[in-house]
């Protein structure tokens, strides 16, 4: 692409403000200037002196630059497929939501090379897309397709995924593309600033791929027998719960066919832990929201049964889905951020993140942001690969959508 805009080396000495600088974004999140020495690599090898603000986000979080780090090198470097792929998937994912922190990072990294420039061409121009191979157009068409709509290509399309790919790597696709939406919230909620060093030029945007929802699941769900031989910590992971009546839920049998991005995905949110500012029951009016507004059957099921779990009643739960004014203050404001940002991850303004840190603080504005984020990769992910809900939510969900009807 002529005229791209490659940054320029910083070295390990340079002002880490100097990378942080962007007169265009302030960022909305306190960012500290020394990030921990165990930190090895995410998009950037650290001994260049390049510290990213998407990292430096998750400074008051103890744990939370290593974990955040770890799941971007993974999700972009792990798994099977080329990591320029991915990156391809990212930028069109980046562009069709307006998320110019995330379109730098990856412009700048695909510019590396002679390879990824012309997948980058790809992605701004549709002549360049035909030429690449059917798995490279299939990839970057995908991870399109799940932006706007969480259940991705429809079955005709699917099919032709499904004969280019193999299962782990469909899967991988799905957690990819996920992963990108879930990034996307991350960083333009909190108005990163873009480092100077990932610098890079408008382009135009691609239209939408809209498709409809798949009722059956679409790739094989890893047995018990399986589970058992797995020697990662999956186990660990979901232990048997009284809320599915199973030992490990459907989201994460499919998830462990790509079993390093599954560690990854978990292990950031397990830095939460015993730490949560805003509650359990917070944490699943706004992923009830999310899964609502984004249509998602399977997370409908899962996060109206953790609400009826944590004790808010059938009658309550579909109030709060048909008539979120009625909730109380805080509960009101946290959903109607998801559906914002669900809808738009560039729709904060300053007003509006202002009105989260009064209710919250900055520690619980940052948590109902994350919940926001992870649930619009768990929407894409568990909506994509068509994976059906267990026994006891699908039902808890049944007596929701009557009350409803009810009402």
């Amino acid at each position: 692409m002529s005229g791209l805009l490659l940054p320029q080396p910083v070295t390990a000495g340079s002002d880490p403000a100097d990378a942080r600088s962007d007169p265009d974004r302030v960022s909305r999140v306190a960012q500290d200037a020394a990030l921990p020495e165990t930190i090895e690599l995410a998009f950037e090898p650290l001994e260049e002196g390049r510290y990213p603000n998407y990292l430096r986000a998750w400074s008051s979080i103890p744990g939370g630059p290593e974990a955040m780090a770890d799941l971007c090198a993974t999700f972009l470097y792990g798994g099977s497929l080329d990591a320029e792929k991915k990156m391809a998937m990212g930028l069109a994912i980046a562009l069709e939501e307006k998320s110019d922190y995330t379109a730098a990072h990856m412009s700048r990294l695909l510019g590396a090379t002679a390879s990824g420039r012309k997948l980058m061409r790809a992605v701004h121009d549709d002549e360049v897309l035909s030429d690449l191979s059917r798995r490279e157009r299939l990839a970057i068409r995908y991870a399109r397709s799940l932006t706007y709509e969480v259940s991705g290509f429809g079955d005709e399309r699917f099919r032709e995924l499904r004969s280019w790919f193999q299962e782990p790597e469909i899967i991988e696709l799905t957690m990819v593309a996920s992963f990108f939406s879930y990034f996307n919230r991350t960083v333009e909620p909190l108005n990163l600033p873009i480092e100077q060093w990932a610098t890079y030029p408008a382009e135009k945007r691609f239209l939408p791929d809209r498709t409809s929802r798949r009722p059956e699941a679409r790739v094989a769900l890893l047995s018990d027998d399986e589970i058992r031989l797995l020697a990662d910590r999956v186990q660990e992971d979901a232990p048997t719960s009284p809320m599915t009546g199973e030992q490990i839920a459907n989201s994460m049998r499919a998830m462990s066919r790509v079993p390093d991005m599954r560690v990854a995905w978990m292990e950031l949110f397990a830095v939460w832990r015993d730490r949560s500012v805003i509650g359990e029951a917070m944490q699943h009016y706004i992923s009830n929201e999310v899964s609502y507004f984004n249509d998602c059957h399977y997370c409908k099921t899962h996060q109206v049964q953790k609400l009826f779990n944590t004790g808010v009643s059938i009658d309550h739960i579909a109030r709060a889905v048909d008539n979120p004014e009625s909730l109380p203050d805080a509960e009101r404001l946290a959903v109607s951020v998801a559906r914002e940002i669900t809808r738009d991850p560039t729709a904060m303004t300053d007003a509006r993140y202002a009105e989260l840190t009064e209710l919250f603080g900055e520690l619980g504005a940052f948590e109902v942001l994350q919940v926001i984020a992870r649930f619009n990769f768990m929407n894409r992910f568990t909506s994509g690969l068509g994976l059906p809900a267990e026994a006891m939510p699908e039902e808890t969900l049944r007596r929701v959508e009557a009350a409803r009807q009810s009402n």
